[in-house]
């Protein structure tokens, strides 16, 4: 499945200069499930970011570890999806918003 979003950037490494556009990405967080998360991203471009995932940290899946969350939001008005995991954001933003 090829992706509706790419990868933009985590709250680690975001702009200080931007820092509005990181809260707002938060405060407007809503959950999503996994199968929502995966309709937008394709497991391989989450594996991208997260590559202890791909082979199952012994067991332990994107799908199945209860720490990771799903969410969409806004970046400046436009959607964004991203995963929390380890308390780090990692956003996406639209293709089509590029």
């Amino acid at each position: 499945m090829e992706s509706n979003y790419i990868y933009f950037n985590n709250c680690v490494n975001w702009d200080s200069s931007d820092l509005e556009g990181l809260e707002e990405v938060i405060d407007n967080e809503e959950e999503i499930t996994y199968e929502e998360m995966l309709n937008e991203v394709s497991l391989d471009d989450l594996h991208e970011i997260l590559p202890s995932y791909k082979d199952g940290l012994g067991g332990l899946t994107l799908k199945n570890d209860w720490h990771v969350r799903y969410a969409k939001s806004t970046l400046r008005g436009k959607p964004v999806v991203f995963v929390r995991h380890s308390a780090t954001e990692y956003v996406f933003k639209r293709k089509r918003d590029e």
